[in-house]
């Protein structure tokens, strides 16, 4: 579990990501169509390389986050008046601090309100939190999280899609698996986080949505 001292370092990462991100979203010519927002797994995503994407677009992940720090912050990550398509990944790492479940579906379910109330003809595709590997070579950076959790956590999602309009549900969990049930090795850095071939496997779902 992220400890209150960790939290305080991971913070000042936080930080440091959201006052670039202001810089840039003040400089910017022309307002972004499409926004990722999320983790670490959506900072690190190489969109530009492993993805056409026809729309201008923008990478607004902030590593270290879970779903109540995008969304004290939502504003940071999701701006202009162009907006048509939000990606939103987050999670992880509210299995990492040990937020409920509930806690987090409520974030989640609100972040997608005030989107849908500031771009009301925007889509959140909402995608499944992925796997993680639970073999104990990858225990300093899994921790805590577990599939099981993260499987509660998707069902959670699922519901959260079906209830609320302009959000469509991305099917990832499972296209990252290996055959034991496990984040596979080849798609991963370190249990968590996605290698070269994972983001290659993620853009490849993203591809056929967006």
């Amino acid at each position: 579990m992220i400890t209150p001292k960790m939290d305080q370092y991971y913070e000042k990462i936080r930080d440091k990501k959201r006052q670039d991100y202001r810089r840039l979203n003040y400089q910017t010519l022309v307002y972004p169509e499409l926004i990722f927002i999320g983790d670490s797994i959506t900072e690190w995503f190489p969109i530009e390389r492993l993805m056409n994407i026809k729309h201008t677009w923008v990478n607004r992940g902030s590593a270290a986050s879970n779903s109540q720090h995008l969304l004290d912050h939502l504003a940071v990550h999701v701006f202009g008046s162009a907006v048509r398509q939000v990606v939103l990944l987050i999670g992880t790492n509210d299995i990492g601090y040990d937020l409920p479940r509930e806690k987090t579906l409520a974030n989640v379910r609100e972040m997608i309100g005030q989107i849908r109330a500031d771009y009301p003809l925007a889509t959140v595709y909402l995608l499944e939190v992925l796997p993680v590997n639970e073999d104990k070579v990858y225990y300093h950076t899994v921790d805590n999280r577990t599939n099981q959790a993260i499987q509660d956590l998707n069902a959670g999602y699922a519901a959260l899609a079906d209830d609320l309009a302009g959000v469509e549900l991305v099917n990832t969990y499972h296209s990252f698996l290996n055959e034991a049930g496990q984040l596979a090795p080849d798609l991963t850095k370190d249990g968590l986080h996605l290698s070269e071939a994972g983001y290659v496997l993620l853009a490849e779902i993203l591809q056929q949505v967006i």
